[in-house]
Parts: structure tokens; sequence; C-alpha cells
């Protein structure tokens, strides 16, 4: 088995604005000592670029936005998680899979759902209880014990998340500034978790951010990728489109198509150090399946 190797992912759309170029060239995330100063732009920029008293909504992407991720490549942190988990059916005495059991099936699990889920206007969302659930049934679990088994499972999850993520300063920052403390927030994120566990999260690093509502499209099968979900966040808040300001670090999902649907919009993009430590990541961990003789391919 072998795999290409690529070099560090980069951008194909420049970002917007001279101070989401700033945050572009800035080799790395925004240290706590420099979110003051940047916090204190970000105002001036708003003012300077719209009219920021207008804004009554401010919408947050989450994960790489409002909740950092470190270096880990996505499918190295399966494999972590699967250790845990098979501590845990070992307590109960299920000592047959393997780690790379588990590993294995979450991920057949995983492109399972994502494949099956029925379709929403076009949308497709996996959704993380279905595919715990699917790992589990995979796994040969007693019927009778996969309910039970799934909430312990779902909590390592979350735990791991918790473990693994880490408060944005320059957000910190700005979520407390007293041009901000009064408008509307809401968090609308493309992932598998829902919504009540990503404002789980979310309240664990910002305990005192009041969201209104949390939009996820694994509670609506809809995505921001293609806008849908910005259009069911238009339903239900009722309120004039161009009043709402959504930020987030992907430019096509969170500014480009939020956009379309005639949101305002800021881009937060990732700093290049962190791409390229993603990525250096990412080929070392696909070089320890091989050298595992784990292929990849058969199930993922």
């Amino acid at each position: 088995m072998s795999y290409p190797t690529s070099p560090p992912p980069t951008r194909s759309l420049a970002p917007i604005g001279s101070l989401e170029k700033l945050l572009s060239d800035n080799s790395d995330w925004i240290s706590p000592e420099q979110a003051d100063l940047y916090a204190a732009q970000f105002i001036d920029y708003l003012d300077a670029s719209m009219s920021f008293d207008r804004i009554s909504i401010l919408s947050f992407d989450v994960f790489d936005t409002l909740l950092l991720r470190n270096e880990k490549y996505e499918l190295y942190r399966y494999l972590e998680i699967s250790q845990r988990v098979q501590t845990c059916l070992q307590q109960r005495g299920f000592n047959s899979a393997t780690v790379w059991d588990i590993y294995a099936a979450r991920l057949v699990a995983f492109k399972t759902c994502y494949r099956t889920v029925p379709h929403q206007l076009m949308s497709r969302e996996g959704r993380l209880l279905d595919i715990l659930t699917l790992m589990l049934k995979l796994l040969a679990i007693e019927p009778s014990w996969v309910n039970e088994v799934l909430d312990e499972v779902l909590d390592i999850e979350l735990t791991y998340e918790q473990q693994n993520l880490r408060p944005n300063p320059l957000l910190d920052r700005l979520l407390q500034h007293p041009r901000i403390v009064n408008k509307a927030i809401i968090l609308v994120s493309d992932m598998y978790l829902a919504g009540t566990h990503i404002h789980q999260l979310v309240q664990h690093f910002y305990p005192h951010l009041q969201c209104q509502a949390v939009y996820s499209s694994a509670d609506y099968s809809l995505t921001k990728s293609n806008g849908l979900l910005f259009e069911q966040v238009i339903r239900d808040l009722k309120v004039e489109r161009s009043t709402i300001l959504h930020w987030g670090d992907n430019f096509h999902a969170d500014v480009k198509s939020a956009k379309s649907k005639g949101l305002q919009a800021i881009h937060l993009p990732i700093p290049d150090r962190a791409l390229r430590q993603r990525a250096e990541h990412k080929q070392q961990f696909l070089a320890t399946l091989e050298q595992q003789g784990f292929d990849l391919t058969l199930v993922y």
C-alpha cells in the first residue's frame, strides 16, 4: 500500500479584506497577548467596511473558528478515540476487539452513514450517534448492550473533543467587546455532531457565551457549503439577511456561500503554520498505517 505525497494545502481563493489578509499572512494563530490589539483593529475594520451597528446577529462557525483544533490529522484522532473505546469495552468484559478492529469499524461506520443518510434538498450529512451505533453493531456487541454502551462511547468522544480543542483568543476578546456583547449570537456548523453536543463543547470553553441558537448540518441534513443551512437560519430568525454577519475559516462554505445568500461574512483563515503542521502529521500517520499493514482503502 502506498500513499501519494502532497504539498501543504494552499488557499485557491484569496481572503477578502485587508484585516483578513493580515490574519492569513500571520504565521500562527493569534496569541492571547496579541488578541487585544487584533480585536481593536477588527472593530475598526467592521466600522469601515460595513454598517456594523446595523448588524443584529453574529453567526459563528465552530471548529477552527470559535474552537481551534490542534495539528492532529482527523483519522489519527479517530484512532486515539478507538483506544479509549477499547478500554471501555474491556471494562465491560468485551475483550475480543483490538484497537485496530474498533478503528476499522469506526471508519466503515463513518463512510456508510455518510453514504446512506437520506438526501435533504441535495444535502447529506452523517450523524455521530448513527456512526457510533453502527460501529458497535459491526463489533458484534450484544444488542441489549448497544444503547447502554452507546452513552459511554459518546461521552468518550465529547471528552476527547474537549481535550483537543481550545478557545480562539481573538474571538474570546471580541465577544467581550462592548460593541459586541449586545448582539445576538448563533452557531452554524457543518459537522456530524448534534447541535446540543456542539453547544456543550462551546459552553465548556466560553461559559458566559449566550447562544440564541445552534444550527448543525447533522440536525437539519442541510449544509453551509451549498447555502441551504443559511437559508434555514434566515427562515427561523425572520430577520433581514444583511443584518447577519457570519464568521468562519472556510472561504467557500463560510464566505462565498454565506454571501450568496445575502449575509455579510468575515473570513478567519487557518494560519499557514497550522496548515503545514497538519499536512506533516497526516503524512506521518499515513506512513504509520502503511507500516502496520492497515489498508485504509478497504474501510474508508
